[in-house]
């Protein structure tokens, strides 16, 4: 205290003001660069890659009606009708999409650079060109045909466009690859594991449709050849999404902890048991279909489906566990950050509140210095 008393006034003042000061500089600095700057970072990042959504959606639809024009149009060449106004057509939705997906494919650069895996992004954009060269390959062979009379095959022309739409569709996931512990658990409930769900809810659908089938030795009716055709169907669609995402989010070395070399089994069981043997078997049921002669019991179509289908919760549940250990690594950083938070805030507060009593003795010490000198008694002295 003798200390703090013995400081000029001058210091006392501004030693406080400038320790206050400092600290909340400090926690100003900490909270930009650890949480504002990556949130604003983030921000930035969904901002374009919705802006590239949006341009390979308006893509998409423009050469979607391109791939049902051009067809329409190599029929009415195959019956010798030469349609000018429908290859104008054609012409205008092909100018209109490849002015969206260009400025789409510009984005990619920008989305590198603010976080999202740019070995995926490439990988995606790759897809994309190669598709769009096999169509633009066949559209000159479209806009030539009235006069050279060598149309492509309808069915060439249809599967090359349809593969640009997809091909672009896969660039537009990527865009928004999730970033951090949090988001990629968020993401694993919501798409990896909804789309796990759907593919065995409908092969389980199959397996009990398919099990008093064989059993019976009946063959399918065109109705439910149809309807087993449709859930099989949408199989092939999540099994797709799940194919391309997991190599570009789960794959092996991004998985949590251990957990790394076991997704890579439960992922391998499910290429090699259910798009490998079952997928196989599949393929003898439903060519025995129309004549009932199934090549195995019911009782082994069932114990077969049966299989294939934990291959998937096998790797449901792997998943979970890589979920888990996300989300208690992001709660565990969150709890690091408000800790240094409320500790700079706790240091800022006794930075206030610790100077309070030497400032409070200004006034006092002041006042000390307006009091007259003492007279001097000798003329030799001259201690105050």
């Amino acid at each position: 205290m003798r200390l703090v008393r013995n400081l000029s006034i001058k210091a006392t003042l501004t030693v406080p003001v400038t320790v206050l000061a400092l600290m909340l500089i400090t926690a100003m600095s900490w909270e930009t660069i650890m949480v504002y700057l990556p949130n604003d970072s983030r921000a930035t990042t969904l901002d374009q890659a919705n802006q590239m959504s949006d341009l390979l959606l308006t893509a998409a639809a423009d050469e979607a009606r391109e791939r049902g024009f051009t067809v329409s149009y190599l029929y009415k060449l195959s019956t010798g009708q030469k349609d000018t106004g429908l290859l104008a057509s054609i012409k205008e939705q092909r100018r209109a999409g490849d002015a969206a997906l260009d400025s789409a494919l510009g984005l990619t650069e920008q989305l590198a650079r603010h976080g999202v895996d740019r070995a995926s992004l490439t990988r995606h954009k790759e897809s994309v060109m190669d598709a769009r060269k096999r169509v633009d390959a066949l559209r000159a062979k479209v806009d030539a045909a009235s006069d050279t009379g060598a149309a492509p095959a309808r069915q060439q022309w249809f599967n090359a466009a349809t593969d640009l739409i997809f091909a672009a569709a896969q660039l537009r996931l990527a865009a928004f690859s999730p970033k951090g512990d949090a988001e990629i658990a968020a993401y694993s409930n919501n798409m990896i594991k909804q789309a796990l769900w759907l593919v065995s809810e409908y092969a389980g659908r199959e397996r009990a449709a398919l099990a008093p089938v064989i059993a019976a030795k009946q063959p399918l009716s065109a109705a439910q050849r149809a309807q087993l055709s449709g859930y099989r169907n949408l199989v092939d669609q999540q099994l797709s999404y799940l194919h391309d995402t997991i190599q570009t989010v789960f794959s092996g070395d991004r998985i949590s902890g251990s957990h790394g070399e076991e997704f890579t089994r439960a992922w391998d069981a499910v290429q090699q048991v259910f798009l490998g043997r079952f997928q196989k078997l599949r393929t003898k049921v439903y060519a025995a279909a129309t004549s009932g002669n199934y090549p195995i019991s019911g009782q082994q179509w069932l114990n077969e489906s049966t299989e294939a289908i934990n291959s998937l919760v096998r790797l449901s549940t792997v998943l979970s566990k890589d979920a888990t250990l996300r989300v208690d690594r992001a709660k565990s950083l969150s709890s690091r950050t408000l800790s240094v938070a409320a500790l700079l805030t706790a240091i800022s507060v006794l930075a206030a509140v610790i100077p309070l009593g030497p400032i409070f003795h200004v006034p006092g010490r002041l006042r000390s210095l307006q009091k007259p000198a003492p007279p001097i008694h000798h003329e030799n002295d001259r201690a105050l």
